[in-house]
C-alpha cells in the first residue's frame, strides 16, 4: 500500500507492503484462534491450558492479556478508520468520508471499555436501582440503558458499509459480517439467562467474547483492504 498526499506545503508518504499486511493478519487470526479455543476449553472445563496461562487467556477478566488483546485490536481498528477517513477525503468521496470519523469515535470508546468494563459497572449500578430482571443478569442491565445507542450504531454501520463498499463485495461482506457478530455478542449478553442455565453460563461468556473478537477481526480486514484501494 503506497499513499502520497499533500496539504498546503506539507507532503507525506505512507507505504506498507501487501505481504507484510497479510503476515500481520495471519498472526492476528492465529491469536484469535488461540484465545477462542482457550475460552471454550475453560467453559467446558477441559484442562488443556496450563494453569499459569488460564487467567491470562480468559477474555472475561480484566487486567490480563485476554482483555488487552481485544482492546488493542479495537484501537488498531480505530486508527485504520481515521486513516481511511483521510484517504477518502483525497479520493473525493465527499460527505460519506465523514462516516469514518463516527466509526473512529465508537471504536475508540469500545477499546477503552474493553479494559475498564465501563458498561458492566454502569449496568451493575443501574441493576441495583431497578432491582432484578428475570432474563437479564444484573451486571448486564447496561443493555437497557444503551439499547437505543447500540441500535443507532448498528444502523449507521450498516448504511455506511453498504454505501462505502458498494464497489467492493469482499470488504462489504466482511464489514457486515463483523457488525453482525458484534450485535450477536450483545444478544448473547441480553438473553444469557434465557439461553443458558447456571451450569452453562460460562459458555455464554465464551460465545459472547468470541463473537466480539471475530467481529473486530473481520472489520479490521475490511478496513485494511479499503486502505489498500487505489481509488
Amino acid at each position: 500500500m503506497n499513499y502520497t498526499g499533500s496539504e498546503g506545503a506539507e507532503t507525506y508518504y505512507f507505504a506498507l507492503r501487501r505481504q507484510h499486511l497479510y503476515l500481520l493478519l495471519a498472526v492476528i487470526l492465529a491469536v484469535d484462534a488461540l484465545l477462542i479455543a482457550a475460552n471454550f476449553s475453560f467453559a467446558l472445563k477441559w484442562h488443556i491450558v496450563p494453569h499459569f496461562l488460564k487467567d491470562q487467556l480468559n477474555m472475561d477478566r480484566e487486567a490480563v492479556f485476554g482483555a488487552w488483546y481485544p482492546s488493542m485490536l479495537l484501537f488498531t481498528l480505530a486508527l485504520l478508520a481515521l486513516f481511511n477517513y483521510n484517504l477518502d477525503l483525497t479520493r473525493g468521496h465527499g460527505w460519506w468520508a465523514r462516516g469514518w470519523l463516527g466509526i473512529f469515535l465508537v471504536t475508540l470508546m469500545l477499546s477503552a471499555d474493553e479494559v475498564s468494563a465501563i458498561h458492566e459497572r454502569i449496568g451493575g449500578w443501574f441493576g441495583d436501582k431497578i432491582g432484578g430482571i428475570d432474563f437479564l443478569p444484573q451486571a448486564y442491565a447496561w443493555v437497557l440503558i444503551f439499547a437505543p445507542f447500540v441500535l443507532a450504531v448498528v444502523v449507521f454501520y450498516l448504511l455506511f458499509f453498504i454505501r462505502r463498499f458498494r464497489h467492493s463485495l469482499v470488504s462489504r461482506n466482511l464489514a457486515l459480517a463483523g457488525t453482525a457478530l458484534w450485535l450477536l455478542a450483545v444478544i448473547f449478553e441480553s438473553l444469557a439467562n434465557l439461553l443458558f442455565s447456571a451450569r452453562t453460563i460460562n459458555l455464554e461468556r465464551a460465545f459472547e467474547e468470541s463473537s466480539e473478537l471475530m467481529g473486530t477481526t473481520l472489520l479490521l480486514i475490511a478496513f485494511a483492504l479499503t486502505a489498500m484501494e487505489s481509488h
